[in-house]
């Protein structure tokens, strides 16, 4: 295979960086070690490793806003989850704006698989 001919995946890819109030919530949840607590997070050690979602294939920003209008709560839930599987200590209402207000979205409309060699798998 030619270099230049690299296999692009029928898929788009969302970056999702945290707010501070996506940190102000995770500091202050009460299941924190005391190391945790003594070095608390930042915004940049939050942003260090972001959440990538493979997403269905979007090819404008129309299209991408009507996805973020449909997937908007499973990308919040799946960020709290990160931190706290108990979802009693969840923002009581989520919702669009606030989804804004803790997150920032970073997209690519096109994937490339630069590892075609071995076929894509999904881990259980």
């Amino acid at each position: 295979m030619d270099s230049f001919e690299l296999p692009v995946v029928n898929r788009s890819l969302l970056i999702v960086f945290m707010k501070q109030p996506y940190v102000d919530w995770a500091n202050q949840l009460p299941d924190r070690s005391v190391s945790e607590i003594n070095a608390p997070l930042t915004l940049d050690s939050m942003n260090d490793d972001p959440a990538a979602y493979l997403v269905p294939e979007i090819l404008d920003e129309d299209e991408l806003e009507a996805f973020l209008e449909r997937a908007w709560r499973m990308i919040f839930e799946s960020q709290l989850s990160s931190w706290s599987t108990d979802q009693e200590l969840w923002p009581k209402k989520l919702t669009p704006k606030m989804f804004i207000e803790w997150f920032e979205i970073s997209f690519s409309f096109m994937v490339t698989d630069l590892w075609s060699k071995e076929e894509l798998d999904y881990v259980e």
